[in-house]
């Protein structure tokens, strides 16, 4: 199969060639004495070995003065193949020897490598990671299904091993700018060709989904930014896509020769960072600090309330707290405060909340329980140690992660809410 899968490329599946035959003596020299018609023609697969024989036409040849010129034929399938006619009894009526002597097959040379006709791509998807966007540098699911197909429009089965060479490239354009962003996407897909056909469903849980990676500085969201696939034949571009109707490089629609992908979708994607809370209060009440998703915008970053995906966990040292004399306990939620102190902590929408909690309008709230003692409580969001490990929410450009730090402050006065201080 190696051997026969470096071969250039000769014909297209289902696409035409002319076939030319002669009938020789034994010494191989011409017989323009003969002439016959209708003879069956035999063809046979030599590559792919595990291959199928396809579809051949014509299925019968005639030959006059000794030759068949310009025999228009086409074959169905994937690989080389070689050709012949079958044996026959040349004068049947007039043979009265027994048995009746046959013109005998002889196989051509092998004849080849056909390819695809093109590539049909359907099935195409791109699920946003979070209901109505994805963060810059956010896995989210992707995938379709690629078919390499004849010119009638029927599946290669052949096209698989080494005869499958097509690789696929995921591109992406926002707002069909004319600014190809293909080189931010990780984890483009990887095609297994079996029988034709290549499935791509990137949605594992471990990792294989697509990213779109963010810049190191803040940028604009991309409102509508659009994900298409193009398939390299690694054939010289003789096989081509289908109904392609996108290319990251021309600005608005492309049109027939220009496209040179398949669009699976569009997506907002955010440039987007976690702000931890720090807040003050009285020792003898309990205290809920918010947890803020932000996107960057305009020059500034602002709240996030389609958030409602982002999940936080008290677990796993998720949350580390920065004073050395203070410990957490995950199993109880207990933080020592010291002295025997103690006082619960939990996540979530209302108190006391539990060990994790999921984002309601961009934002999860920390609640401390009442410490009845003056005492500051720094604390850090470790990203990595989250259960989804959303490094997309750090941000770059504040230094050592300091907007992922933040701080409970008990025992500051509350002051007298009905005095207005004047002079």
């Amino acid at each position: 199969d190696n051997t026969y899968a470096a071969c250039p490329v000769y014909r297209k599946a289902g696409e035409s060639f002319t076939l030319q035959a002669r009938a020789l003596n034994e010494q191989d020299q011409l017989t323009p004495g003969f002439a016959t018609s209708n003879k069956a023609i035999s063809w046979a697969l030599l590559a792919p070995a595990a291959g199928g024989t396809g579809t051949f036409s014509p299925t019968a040849i005639s030959l006059a003065n000794g030759v068949a010129n310009n025999v228009v034929a086409n074959w169905s399938e994937v690989g080389v193949i070689r050709l012949g006619v079958s044996n026959f009894v040349p004068y049947p009526a007039y043979q009265d020897e027994l048995p009746q002597l046959e013109t005998v097959l002889r196989w051509s040379v092998p004849i080849g490598r056909f390819v695809p006709w093109d590539y049909s791509l359907s099935n195409g998807f791109i699920t946003p990671a979070c209901n109505a966007f994805t963060y810059m540098s956010q896995p989210f699911a992707s995938g379709f299904v690629l078919t390499a197909r004849n010119l009638q429009k029927g599946t290669t089965q052949n096209y698989q091993g080494a005869f499958a060479k097509g690789v696929a490239e995921m591109v992406a354009a926002n707002a069909l700018d004319g600014v190809a962003r293909d080189k931010r996407i990780t984890l483009s897909p990887s095609l297994s060709w079996a029988s034709g056909i290549a499935s791509v469903n990137q949605q594992s849980p471990f990792g294989l989904n697509t990213r779109f990676d963010r810049a190191a500085s803040p940028e604009a969201p991309f409102a509508t930014l659009s994900f298409g696939i193009k398939v390299d034949d690694k054939d010289g571009g003789t096989t081509l896509l289908a109904n392609p109707n996108m290319n990251t490089a021309v600005a608005g629609s492309c049109a027939g020769a220009s496209c040179d992908a398949v669009r699976l979708g569009t997506q907002k994607l955010l440039y987007g960072r976690l702000l931890a809370g720090t807040e003050a209060g009285v020792a003898s009440a309990p205290l809920a600090i918010p947890l803020k998703m932000q996107y960057y915008e305009a020059g500034n970053w602002q709240p996030n309330k389609e958030d409602q995906c982002t999940r936080l966990s008290l677990a796993a040292d998720g949350i580390r707290f920065l004073n050395p004399g203070h410990s957490f306990d995950a199993a109880t939620r207990d933080l020592n405060l010291g002295a025997g102190r103690k006082i619960k902590l939990g996540l979530g929408s209302s108190a006391p909340g539990g060990d994790a909690a999921q984002a309601t309008d961009g934002e999860i709230l920390f609640h401390f329980a009442k410490p009845d003692i003056s005492v500051r409580i720094p604390y850090k969001v470790d990203l990595a140690k989250q259960p989804s490990q959303p490094l997309w929410l750090s941000d770059p450009t504040s230094g050592n992660d300091g907007n992922l730090q933040g701080e409970a402050i008990f025992g500051s006065s509350r002051g007298n809410d009905r005095i207005i201080y004047r002079r």
